[in-house]
């Protein structure tokens, strides 16, 4: 399964690890994802949708 937001669309970003001597090295930077039930309303009905944190914050308001 992807690991993507199902509503901003955020996904897995390549960047450095910097060490203190300023050595780099590649490493990944994952959303933070969670799985969660929301209800559809065009659907009308429940489904399990993978949203990242700061969508989960706007949909709270």
């Amino acid at each position: 399964m992807v690991k993507q937001c199902y509503f901003c669309g955020k996904t897995k970003r390549v960047g450095f690890s910097v060490s203190h001597s300023h050595k780099k090295s590649k490493r990944d930077f994952s959303p933070n994802l969670f799985k969660k039930m929301l209800f559809i309303p065009g659907l009308g009905k429940e489904i399990e949708v993978k949203i990242c944190a700061s969508c989960l914050k706007k949909i709270g308001r």
